[in-house]
């Protein structure tokens, strides 16, 4: 919540309660009312009916804090102590299944942890504090309590010191993933089993019976010609269900070189060195290149090009921020865009996590953020359309 309140310029008012000085003009009173409304909205949307029916009440969104503060917010060494028994307690809620949820459920709970051993001064806490930051013990904790059902993939982990806390995590989807898909194939590739084993008899017992046979389209379409064969034994449909699909194929190949495209929404990667998406029609000043990417189970993907890309990016409270970077490459069999985290934070970026939410910040202000859902950080964008086309740059954007 206060990286909202910080994102919008009111933290000061909503947090330390600041309020304008005796004599101050109009405009700074307009600019104070406009502070307050937008943070009560914001308090209004984010919390329960039941404590909304208890805040509703109080007129300055710096009241609604000191309630929400004063109600909820525990900060002693009991609340430390609970929330490790909240974090350990962890695998034996899992049952082996939902591996994605499951990790999410970890990293929100370390993170609350962590901001609770940061909550204080004493020389134990900011100890362990330090220890809750270091990437490997974060990634050993996940390996530990995953080690019961998934021995073998954890015993693999284990032979990699080298590996780190995203490059475990992108796996272990990866493999969830994989599973995924691997059960709904099975579940569509199964039998009905209402089908009757044993050969079809050849031949036709009753010549009669082609005679009795009638075809549904004909019947409507061709009347009197109906009779001696069913629909999907038709030439006269099958012959007009191709002449439809060349017809299509036709258009397609008369479509001009600008193409109309869906916009692809990227996804927020601690693990990946570089951005990159399998959609051309998101790049902008696209450019030819080659080369090869590796995906995390070691698969060599192919890079076509390279471009610019913009995203108007839908931020938690409303408003909308652009971000756009350059060098983001073209690989036609990645599951989905990426935007790098490695990238990013070379060029002076700064990451907040809080539960379910990313934020990406450039000094104060936030670029973009990302929203767990289910499986990865999803960057949220305006629906929109982008256009190709071949050949022309497009869009002089400078980062």
């Amino acid at each position: 919540m206060t990286i909202i309140l910080k994102g919008i310029k009111a933290y000061e008012v909503v947090v330390d309660g600041v309020v304008p000085a005796q004599g101050a003009d109009a405009t700074e009173v307009d600019a104070y009312n406009h502070l307050c409304h937008t943070a009560s909205t914001i308090f209004i949307q984010v919390v329960s009916h039941d404590i909304l029916e208890k805040i509703i009440e109080l007129e300055k969104p710096n009241l609604m804090w000191i309630w929400l503060r004063t109600e909820y917010y525990r900060d002693s060494a009991y609340a430390l102590v609970s929330q490790i028994m909240n974090l350990v307690s962890l695998p034996i809620q899992y049952s082996g299944n939902n591996l994605s949820e499951f990790i999410s459920k970890f990293e929100s709970q370390w993170l609350h942890l962590t901001k609770l051993s940061k909550g204080s001064s004493d020389s134990y806490r900011t100890t362990f504090a330090a220890f809750l930051n270091e990437d490997m013990a974060k990634r050993d904790f996940l390996m530990g309590f995953l080690v019961k059902h998934h021995k073998n993939v954890i015993d693999n982990f284990t032979t990699k010191d080298s590996l780190s806390y995203a490059d475990v995590k992108q796996r272990l989807i990866d493999i969830d993933t994989s599973d995924s898909q691997d059960d709904t194939a099975l579940f569509t590739s199964k039998p009905s089993g209402n089908k009757k084993k044993g050969k079809k008899p050849k031949g036709n017992s009753d010549p009669s019976s082609s005679k009795s046979k009638t075809c549904n389209w004909c019947k409507k379409h061709n009347p009197g010609k109906s009779e001696g064969h069913t629909w999907n034994k038709c030439f006269c449909l099958q012959k007009l269900n191709k002449e439809k699909k060349e017809k299509k194929k036709d258009e397609e190949a008369n479509i001009t070189t600008e193409t109309k495209v869906r916009t692809k929404s990227f996804y927020f990667d601690t693990a990946c060195t570089s951005h990159m998406t399998p959609y051309a029609g998101r790049l902008l000043n696209y450019s030819k290149c080659s080369g090869f990417v590796k995906s995390s189970s070691q698969e060599s993907m192919e890079i076509e090009g390279k471009g610019d890309v913009i995203m108007e990016c839908v931020l938690r409270d409303g408003s909308v921020s652009s971000f756009g970077d350059c060098d983001v490459l073209h690989v036609p069999k990645l599951g989905h865009p990426l935007i790098s985290w490695r990238k990013l934070r070379t060029k002076g970026y700064t990451e907040f996590g809080e539960g379910d939410f990313i934020s990406i910040n450039k000094g104060t202000k936030v670029m973009f953020e990302a929203v767990f859902d289910g499986n990865l950080f999803k960057i949220p964008e305006i629906s929109q359309s982008a256009y190709i086309v071949t050949g022309v740059p497009r869009y002089p954007y400078r980062y």
